[in-house]
């Protein structure tokens, strides 16, 4: 079954490319929606200097809100405290990786990045305060 959609609501039309990979390459966009037909929608692009309308399938469609306050988002993220659970997300050229540990400690030093010690297992690790993801609070 599809989701229920109405004139104006905003959706995000998945695509992707397929080639010889196993992965497949997914395309993303936002659309709202201008008509509705029995399995089908016209849309009109939401990122495009023109108003461009085109048919997509309702099955590729997934309604989403964009009626956010943003205002409520800028400060909602609570900050990792000493003794918490955290994630640290560490993005290099060529991987990505997480560590899962607890926060042992918070460095403030005037004219560098805030820091943090995190226990990961038995190792003591020195990241960056800002890298961290709440996942747990003590």
């Amino acid at each position: 079954m599809y989701n229920v959609f109405e004139i104006d609501d905003y959706i995000v039309a998945i695509g992707f490319t397929e080639s010889g990979a196993t992965n497949k390459n997914y395309n993303f966009k936002i659309c709202q929606v201008v008509a509705i037909g029995v399995d089908e929608l016209f849309v009109k692009s939401s990122n495009s200097y023109s108003e461009r309308w085109f048919r997509v399938p309702k099955k590729i469609c997934q309604k989403v809100d964009l009626n956010i306050n943003f205002e409520n988002y800028r400060f909602a993220r609570l900050q990792p405290v000493v003794g918490n659970m955290v994630m640290e997300l560490d993005v290099s050229f060529s991987a990505y990786t997480s560590r899962v540990g607890i926060l042992m400690e918070i460095i403030h030093s005037p004219g560098s990045k805030t820091k943090a010690k995190v226990l990961h297992g038995e190792e003591m690790l020195t990241v960056n305060y800002d890298d961290l993801m709440l996942m747990e609070v003590k």
